[in-house]
């Protein structure tokens, strides 16, 4: 993914002038930017929970030993960032991959009667995303193989209005109109018809082109019928 670099000292910047609060040429005051630092993180923050806006994933791996969960964050059994969520998972064994594991909702893994079944690669998991570590659920549990899986995670946040972050295409000027509608009310100020319809497009672009059309699994039966009709129609 092609990424581009900005600090948050530019886009806070940027966004005052976008709502008129400074003119072309002004420096915004050191409490101006301290607000809007504060404000921009928590935006990203909240984005962060869009599955839309995930621009990237982290793969990690970890070797069974017939626990029934583990902790994945800054604490936990791996330790790494908290995930937002899991987005897919497999299992491998010998040097075999195994078919996706199956991502349980909370109501799929409590129905499960019997946790304690074991196996030999683990066929589903659930995510509880708890604080400051998340709980990953084992089903069934297994010792000996691997679990691999992805997770999204923070969008990069900004430690200072100085820091430098690399963020993908579309994503600083979606952020930063987003963060000029965010701002005004604080300002007193009424977002132009304009700058909210840009923050609206610039977002939908950016979650358009993130969006993963799912695959359709159409059983044999049906796509062998609908082949033939096609095939039919062809030949007129």
């Amino acid at each position: 993914i092609a990424m581009s670099s900005t600090t948050a000292e530019v886009m806070i910047t940027d966004a005052l002038k976008e709502i008129g609060v400074v003119g072309e040429g002004e420096t915004p005051s050191p409490m101006m930017m301290a607000d809007g630092l504060r404000m921009i993180n928590r935006l990203l923050d909240t984005l962060s929970i869009d599955a839309a806006f995930d621009h990237e994933s982290t793969l990690h791996s970890l070797a069974l030993t017939g626990q029934t969960s583990f902790d994945v964050g800054p604490t936990g059994d791996l330790v790494t960032q908290r995930p937002i969520r899991i987005t897919s998972a497999y299992a491998s064994r010998g040097g075999v991959d195994y078919p996706p594991i199956k991502l349980l909702s909370a109501t799929e893994y409590d129905d499960i009667a019997l946790k304690t079944v074991t196996g030999s690669v683990t066929e589903a998991i659930y995510y509880d995303g708890v604080y400051p570590d998340g709980v990953v659920y084992l089903y069934p549990i297994c010792s000996g193989c691997t679990i691999h899986f992805r997770t999204a995670e923070l969008v990069k946040n900004f430690a200072t209005t100085a820091t430098t972050i690399d963020l993908p295409e579309g994503y600083e000027d979606a952020i930063m109109l987003a963060l000029s509608v965010r701002m005004a009310p604080s300002y007193g100020v009424k977002v132009s018809p304009e700058t909210r319809q840009a923050a609206k497009n610039a977002m939908h672009i950016v979650k358009r082109n993130n969006r993963v059309i799912p695959k359709l699994d159409i059983p044999a039966p049906l796509a062998k019928s609908a082949w033939s009709g096609l095939a039919a129609i062809f030949r007129g």
